[in-house]
């Protein structure tokens, strides 16, 4: 052991929010393996705060964490001391009694001390922490003294600042390292481990004579020129009794975060949330709703609005694709009510829109309506930097009655060089343009649609949309030159456009498809949809495709329109059904249809477009949907929960669906994709979220918002699909990759990964990874990308076969095969549902590096 010892005198003091173990996994007895806190506990991610040496301790300790595994202590010199209890005392939901943890010298403990080798740490306390802790001394306590978030140990290398953060099951140092600065520098000495090895995913693992404890798997990003994070390559190496970092290639003109700590999540406060719209852009997932949680909502510190305006704020959110860190969020609102239900992304801007009761919405004095209008609500829309650190501009939308958003996170999207976005009105005072197809409100609510240039300084168009009746419009779109709007009319005499293939409301309520060109002057088409009973399609329910225009909603009516070629041609039952159609792009035919449903209820709420296919999320009470059987979640876990379907894109057939719940109720209101995953938010009632271990938040503080991000395919096993760029070689090969068979956790042989149109008479291999997908440049000007993230596996070396100079060269590998031939392989043991990604890696000289890279693989495993 080092010099540095911590005795159970040192520590008096009691915390009142408690954490897990101190290094991820709290020790086990020698020989066993290590146990966790029960991660759906909403123990398991409460910050731990640290709290100053104020006479309370030992001299030598600076600040102190109190952990369930333990202790962790930070010294005046800048040693982190991590002091593990023994596991018998610890109980499943808590620390030991107070009492028993005073007495830690006269048990079995054992202490391990990280000392950053050539370093100079200077110790600080940085950010206040929320919570609240007493300081024990031996005649009485304290009153309740300041804690903090995390400890400052300052430049401890040259450029190269640590910070340290106790938080959940987990103590987090993180390296920031600056321009130019030298990542090797950094090396950390362990001591009092008996060893330090490397685990098959990437985790350092320290044994001691209490058991094993373990740093897991680090990840490195930079913060590139548009504000977007950007993965980098890394993975420790052990050095002389301890571990340093080796880094791939990154912008050493950029600062480098590396970050020993990666991990659907809830979302929230103390208060109520609805998360009503998503979107998947760069290496971010920006989620957008309304909350009553006025004082704790999450990560707000260091947003644009840090504190609550009202009893009810909109917020957004920013979290990484893993949906396993909360980087920042910031509330929106005055001093009423504040709701956002839309939401876009560019690559340095985040752009809201919604409605408010407030008359003092900030960032409005340079927007094209600064002021309230009067009404008993306004629409506004606002402006974000991406890092959500400052509000750019904001403005109002409205007339002397009522404006809101209803339809949800697609009510707003970006047209040419501006802004659109709808909802519904009772004003007849609108600012709508002389010039505009509708401009006067025609019945008691009508829907309305107005163009904001880029800075939400001026309006670039505006008008009325509906009948006499009632109309409630669910989201936009854009395509070409023309934008899309869809929604709920009840009015006889909804404007049709000469053409439609419906001219007449068929039943009580139809659902309607319009559309505008670009600058909102001309009603180029519209339609009613619906059969005899009543449809409605609010909601993110239209998107608009090379393929057609599509519309999803629900419909009681056994006769809706087009749907005789569709998947589901009948009714399913139950008083809703989900409807999808598809409409052409000038909207003068029907294409086609679908229904979507079992016995029971099911409401289509939100849809996107994902490679070509079409998905739509809502809320069933079914137990079985058509196409589960092979999904992610194949059962109903509550009374209702969320379900997504994947359509192809004739709604011919569903490719396969899924649910996502828990034993309470779950609701969908926004769904989106990028080019690996889907992310679907909504608000849950459950305690119980599947698969929430390591992400955000992975406990409900109660009526919380949820994000959950699933595969494209929306399987929980299977042969998998295709992702990432491929490479051109030398004589214009692009490698492919495929796959036959089925991944089974219980076969020996049977799945094969192959990758085609290699180069022929080359060598190679293929490389997997279980830790997520990515698209980084292999190196320096390579065409290359590498679309695993790392620890990968790799195979034995390979020959393409094939004719020298041409494009007839393959690989091929029986995966199960070569995992039943090497047992300590990465991934081992196979699991039903695990994840894996796979590549192609062959020699190409002229490439950086001799290497050119296929696209990738991803696949689930089945049992």
């Amino acid at each position: 052991m080092g010099s540095t010892q911590v005795g159970s005198g040192w520590l008096k003091w009691a915390v009142s929010a408690s954490t897990a173990a101190a290094l991820l996994a709290s020790p086990a007895r020698a020989g066993e393996p290590a146990t966790h806190l029960p991660e759906a506990h909403p123990a398991a991610t409460l910050e731990i705060p640290f709290v100053e040496n104020q006479g309370q301790m030992h001299p030598a300790v600076h600040s102190a964490a109190r952990c369930f595994a333990g202790t962790v202590f930070v010294t005046h010199c800048g040693e982190v001391v991590y002091r593990l209890a023994p596991q018998r005392h610890a109980t499943a939901f808590g620390p030991r009694p107070l009492r028993e943890s005073t007495r830690i010298a006269d048990e079995r403990a054992w202490s391990v001390v990280e000392r950053f080798a050539g370093g100079d740490p200077s110790p600080r306390l940085e950010q206040r922490s929320a919570t609240s802790v007493s300081v024990f001394r031996e005649s009485a306590p304290s009153p309740r003294t300041t804690a903090w978030s995390n400890v400052d140990l300052g430049a401890v290398w040259p450029g190269i600042r640590v910070e340290l953060r106790a938080h959940g099951d987990n103590v987090e140092k993180l390296f920031e390292v600056a321009p130019g600065a030298d990542v090797a520098r950094i090396a950390v000495q362990v001591d009092g481990a008996h060893s330090l090895s490397l685990a098959s995913d990437g985790a350092l693992v320290c044994s001691t004579g209490l058991g094993d404890v373990s740093w897991t798997a680090p990840l490195a990003y930079q913060i590139d020129v548009r504000g977007e994070r950007r993965d980098v390559e890394v993975h420790y190496t052990l050095i002389d009794g301890g571990y340093g970092f080796v880094v791939g290639e990154y912008d050493r003109e950029r600062a480098l975060v590396i970050d020993p700590l990666l991990r659907s999540t809830y979302l929230g406060g103390s208060g109520w949330e609805y998360a009503l719209a998503v979107a998947v852009s760069g290496n971010d997932v920006f989620i957008a709703g309304t909350t009553g949680s006025d004082l704790d909502f999450p990560g707000t510190t260091g947003g644009a609005q840090a504190t609550s305006g009202g009893a009810q704020d909109g917020f957004v959110a920013r979290l990484d694709l893993g949906l396993s860190t909360l980087v920042q969020a910031t509330y929106f609102g005055g001093s009423n009510y504040d709701r956002i239900s839309a939401l876009a992304v560019t690559s340095n801007e985040v752009v809201v829109a919604g409605d408010t009761g407030s008359n003092d919405l900030p960032g409005t004095g340079a927007g094209a309506f600064p002021f309230a209008s009067g009404g008993g609500s306004d629409a506004f829309a606002a402006r974000f930097s991406r890092d959500l650190g400052t509000l750019l501009s904001a403005t109002y939308f409205g007339g002397s009655q009522q404006e809101e958003l209803d339809g949800g996170g697609t009510a707003l999207v970006r047209a040419g060089n501006g802004w659109v976005f709808t909802g519904w009105t009772t004003s007849s005072d609108l600012p709508v343009f002389l010039s505009a197809p509708q401009t006067q409100l025609s019945g008691s609510f009508d829907a309305f649609v107005v163009s904001f240039d880029a800075s939400l300084g001026n309006v670039l168009g505006a008008t009325y949309l509906g009948g006499s009746d009632l109309e409630l419009p669910g989201s936009v779109a854009v395509f070409g030159n023309s934008v899309y709007v869809a929604g709920t009319t009840y009015s006889l005499d909804f404007p049709i456009v000469p053409g439609a293939p419906q001219t007449a409301l068929n039943g009580f309520m139809d659902g309607f498809v319009v559309r505008y060109d670009n600058a909102l002057g001309q009603l180029q088409g519209a339609t009613y949809l619906g059969g005899s009973g009543s449809e409605s399609a609010l909601g993110p329910c239209v998107i608009a495709t090379s393929s057609g225009v599509y519309v999803a909603g629900y419909t009681d009516s056994t006769d809706f329109p087009g749907t005789a070629g569709g998947a589901q041609p009948s009714y399913g039952g139950g008083v809703y059904d989900v409807f999808l159609a598809r409409l052409s792009a000038n909207l003068n035919a029907l294409v086609g249809a679908s229904y979507f449903g079992g016995a029971q209820d099911d409401i289509g709420y939100a849809l996107c477009d994902v490679g070509g296919d079409v998905a739509v999320a809502g809320f069933t009470t079914d137990t079985a949907l058509p196409g589960s059987a092979g999904g992610a979640q194949s059962t109903n876990a509550g009374a209702s929960d969320v379900f997504v379907a994947r359509f192809s894109p004739s709604l011919s057939s569903i490719l396969r669906s899924t649910f996502i719940g828990g034993s309470a109720d779950d609701s969908p209101n926004a769904l989106a994709t990028n080019a690996v995953d889907m992310y679907v938010v909504g608000s849950s009632s459950s305690f119980d979220l599947p698969l929430i271990a390591g992400s955000a938040q992975p406990f409900t503080n109660g009526g919380n918002s949820f994000c959950t991000r699933l595969t494209r395919d929306l399987a929980l096993c299977g042969s998998g699909s295709s992702y990432c760029t491929s490479s051109t070689s030398t004589h214009g090969c692009q490698a492919t990759m495929n796959a036959s068979g089925t991944p089974s956790a219980t076969a020996s042989s049977g799945f094969v990964l192959t990758c085609a149109n290699v180069e022929g008479q080359k060598a190679g291999l293929f490389f997997y990874g279980i830790s997520g997908a990515q698209s980084v440049p292999w190196a320096a000007s390579s065409t290359s990308f590498l679309c695993v993230k790392l620890p990968t596996q790799r195979t034995s070396l390979l020959s393409s076969g094939g004719t020298s100079s041409a494009c007839n060269g393959s690989f091929t590998l029986d995966f199960l095969a070569f995992m039943s031939a090497n047992p300590g392989a990465l991934g081992q043991p196979l699991t039903v549902g695990q994840q894996f990604r796979a590549q192609t890696w062959f020699r190409d000289p002229p490439a950086p590096k001799t290497t050119n890279l296929s696209d990738a693989w991803q696949f689930s495993i089945c049992p």
